[in-house]
Formats: structure tokens, C-alpha cells, sequence
């Protein structure tokens, strides 16, 4: 399975520069293959060990030390349940980490664009973290929001198509707004790559968007 996640990664930086001409930042596209891996290591994993897996994203509600002041917006970390089957090690946490927290390119963030994943309607993709799950610079009661992936592969949330959508741009989450530093032609657009996710394939694709 750990060979087919490898192929999986290659085939995904392989595909990447066939849509070269809509991802004009440098930086922006390894952020773009940066994120189609880690959604397929996260589907890989849940289809391996039967269980949900998570990617959780820090968002503006994160409750972040001063160590990880910078987090909103440009991490995210990949965990799992547990499946008593494989994991045997008794723990107080309800869940298992996969990696630790990774960190898209320098000057590149998440979007927080409306029915999108990290702000999903409703909060259906919201997760509370408690202290016991060992999540590092997290406090109790921290919260994340998530795209889990189910036993199958499939995405089980968000639970709203339209919140199945992740959005990146050149610029840097502060003062609760996002900050661009490269915009659309047009004047009051902005400018974003947009990862969108398939519910039944658990796959992501690429497109170029604008939103007024």
C-alpha cells in the first residue's frame, strides 16, 4: 500500500504541470501538489487500516500558543481513528496522529472563502481536540475543521457539496481577513486556485477561480 501511495504522489506532481498555465505562482503550485498528496496519503490510509482519517486544518478559531501564532490558515495535520485491530497500544486519545503539522509555502494560505472546508456551513466539519489526544501546540477543547475521509475512501465531510472545496492564494491570513498580495486583472476580484473534492472518489482536481 505504501508503493501505491508513491505511485500515487508521482502521479499527482505529474499531473500538476499539465494545468501549469493556471497556477501562475511558483510557490502556489507546490502548495496545490503539497495538498492532492496529502489527500490521497489521508484516502490511502483510510482504505489500509479501516478507519476515518482526518486532514484538520488551523483555522481563525484556532487556539494557537505563541509558538504557533502563524498556524491559521497555512497548516494542517493528518490523524485517524483507532481500530482495535491494528492498534494496540492503549492510549488515552481517540485518535491516532499520521503526521505531524505541515506548512504550506511561504507567503501562500487557505482562503477563508464561504462554503468552502474551513468554513463549511453549519460547522459540520468542526472537531473539538481534546488535551488527552496529544495533538502538539493544541489546547484542550482546541478546535479543528476536518475533511474526513470514511473506511471506503468516500469523504464524509463536510456534509455540503458546496463545502467540498478548498481555496489557495499569494497572500496571508490577519485582522480576520485574508490579505492578498497578488490579485485578479479585474479590479475587486481576487484571485484563487481552487482544489475540489468528489465525494464518491475522495479525489481532488484543480481549477482556477476569482470571487468578487
Amino acid at each position: 500500500m505504501l508503493a501505491t501511495v508513491a505511485i500515487m504522489a508521482l502521479l499527482t506532481g505529474l499531473l500538476v504541470p499539465t494545468i501549469g498555465g493556471l497556477l501562475d505562482s511558483g510557490r502556489r503550485r507546490s502548495a496545490i501538489i503539497k495538498i492532492l498528496n496529502a489527500s490521497e496519503f489521508a484516502r490511502a490510509t483510510a482504505l489500509e487500516t479501516g478507519t476515518n482519517v482526518f486532514i484538520g486544518f488551523a483555522t481563525a478559531d484556532f487556539p494557537a500558543s505563541d509558538s504557533a501564532r502563524g498556524f491559521p490558515f497555512t497548516r494542517f495535520i493528518t490523524f485517524r481513528t483507532k481500530n482495535p485491530s491494528i492498534d494496540t497500544t492503549v492510549t488515552a486519545s481517540d485518535y491516532v496522529l499520521v503526521t505531524g503539522w505541515e506548512s504550506l509555502p511561504s507567503g501562500i494560505s487557505f482562503g477563508s472563502v464561504q462554503r468552502s472546508a474551513l468554513k463549511a456551513s453549519g460547522q459540520s466539519n468542526e472537531l473539538t481536540i481534546a488535551q488527552s489526544d496529544g495533538f502538539p501546540q493544541m489546547p484542550d477543547g482546541g478546535k479543528l475543521r476536518v475533511i474526513r475521509w470514511d473506511s471506503l475512501g468516500m469523504i464524509s465531510q463536510p456534509t455540503a457539496g458546496l463545502d467540498l472545496m478548498l481555496y489557495i492564494y499569494d497572500g496571508f491570513f490577519q485582522n480576520n481577513q485574508d490579505n492578498f498580495t497578488k490579485r485578479a486583472q479585474n479590479p475587486g476580484q481576487t484571485l484563487f486556485d481552487q482544489i475540489i473534492f468528489s465525494r464518491f472518489t475522495g479525489r481532488g482536481r484543480v481549477a482556477l477561480t476569482t470571487v468578487d
